[in-house]
């Protein structure tokens, strides 16, 4: 019995550590949406009102996108900062967002939350980046994953002399977009460290991409409104890293990037840090989207399990998928943490495994997908 839900395979949004999840992919549905949640509170969809969802195929990697959503504190949000918009992020491609949230900053799956209207969300684009700046846009966002969020500091965002940044550690949703764009050498705003929607509304640099915004089904609907446990249990190994690393050191340390930094300059924190990675769980983390979605690994599993209706549109979207994802499990990822692991710390020699692991399984994913793209794409 083919599943009624086709989750897309993981993609990789950090460096040493590298972080894997999994976007859902509805039935025939093959356009993600994404809008932020404020605390991932489950906002449960009215089955009477329509949604709707962001058109992933008009979206270009380093775009910023702009959402709101129909509660108190996103309104509270848009009326301090005279924005028709209350969060901002980040799209990585792979269908992925990265954002700062109040669980600080992660990947979102974009499949699992809904619009409450064809205004609720605004894709915004420097049309002048090139693909070495859109390439950096990326680096800065994945080097961010499990930054805490800094509320003070979001506050301080409203006021019209917000002063000396008083915890640059720290993001929150539109500072980490306008300085994701300035790692890239993009000023888009004057002060990235303080700034606000309206102010990534207006910025000259910006181009309203129009035509993103489309109607959700109701079973894309009905859909949105589930949990997403990889999502969650990866989170919840991320912060759980991080927060041991934090205890162990008495350093702030907010970032994998960060705490391999400080490895290196401490290496008598390799047998600790080793010893946290290996128990939280984040090396297991790839088996449940392999147990799960063995028809992305096998063209034998795929012909097995895709309907046959499905499997031409299917094909195509994981060929493309396939295509955004050989860039980063590549043989580069490979050689940078070969050259830590050769330095004799137990820790980066774990990593080192499992990126040989993770590309290994995104070669399978690639071969998978471009057999049934000669077989049924066309």
């Amino acid at each position: 019995m083919a599943p009624k839900h086709w989750e897309q395979p993981p993609a990789v949004v950090g460096f040493g550590l590298v972080f894997v999840f999994s976007n859902e992919h509805v039935s025939t549905i093959l356009n993600i949406n994404l809008l932020y949640r404020a605390s991932h509170i489950k906002y449960k969809t009215n089955p009477l009102k329509m949604k709707y969802l962001i058109e992933a195929s008009r979206l270009q990697v380093g775009d910023i996108v702009l959402v709101t959503w129909d509660d108190p504190k996103s309104e509270k949000i848009r009326r301090l900062a005279n924005s028709e918009f209350s969060h901002a992020m980040v799209y990585v491609g792979g269908h992925s967002f990265i954002h700062s949230s109040l669980n600080g900053v992660e990947a979102s799956n974009c499949q699992r939350i809904l619009l409450d209207g064809p205004g609720s969300a605004a894709v915004y684009r420097c049309e002048r980046a090139t693909q070495d700046q859109i390439d950096r846009i990326v680096e800065f966002a994945r080097s961010r994953i499990g930054m805490e969020y800094s509320l003070s500091e979001a506050k301080q965002s409203v006021r019209a002399n917000p002063g000396p940044t008083k915890e640059g550690n720290r993001e929150f949703c539109t500072r980490f977009a306008a300085r994701a764009l300035e790692a890239a050498a993009i000023a888009i705003v004057n002060n990235p460290d303080y700034c606000t929607p309206k102010d990534l509304e207006e910025t000259p640099l910006l181009k309203r991409i129009e035509g993103c915004i489309r109607e959700a089904s109701p079973e894309e609907s009905k859909f949105g409104d589930e949990e997403s446990p990889i999502l969650n249990r990866q989170q919840t190994v991320i912060n759980s890293i991080l927060a041991q690393a934090r205890q162990v050191t008495e350093i702030d340390i907010q970032t994998i990037s960060q705490m391999e930094q400080h490895l290196e300059d401490h290496p008598e924190y390799d047998a600790e840090f080793d010893r946290i990675v290996k128990e939280s769980g984040y090396l297991d983390l790839w088996k449940y989207d392999l147990e799960k979605n063995p028809y992305y690994y096998s063209i034998v599993e795929f012909e097995k399990t895709v309907p046959d209706n499905l499997k031409a549109e299917v094909a195509r979207f994981l060929a493309r998928l396939a295509s955004e994802m050989e860039t980063r499990f590549s043989t580069e990822l490979l050689a940078f943490s070969s050259a830590r692991a050769a330095g004799g710390l137990k820790y980066f020699a774990t990593i080192y495994k499992l990126n040989r692991r993770l590309v290994s399984l995104q070669r399978q994913r690639s071969e998978t997908a471009y057999t049934a793209m000669q077989r049924y794409g066309s």
